[in-house]
């Protein structure tokens, strides 16, 4: 069986969409390890609109990617747990 079509218009399948708030705890590693330092954890939150808490999940991941993009540090951001909540 193939993927169900979705015969809804762009403006109702727009009104289906919930706002998530998604919250990742991260560790950065490589900045602990270069430091000395225990990894410590830190907490990111993003709020997006999206059909359901998968959908959430992803989008959220992909502003979590960009805003370690944007913050210049050279070390990658370990993801260790995700939460969410429709808001």
């Amino acid at each position: 069986m193939g993927p169900e079509r979705d015969d809804r218009t762009p403006s109702e399948a727009a009104t289906s969409m919930e706002r998530y708030e998604v919250s990742f705890t991260y560790v950065e590693p490589e900045y602990a390890r270069k430091r000395g330092i225990a990894e410590q954890p830190y907490i990111g939150s993003f709020e997006v609109l999206a059909h359901d808490p998968d959908e959430a999940v992803i989008l959220a991941k992909r502003a979590f990617g960009e805003a370690a993009t944007r913050s210049g540090v050279s070390w990658p951001r370990e993801i260790r747990s995700v939460s969410w909540r429709r808001t």
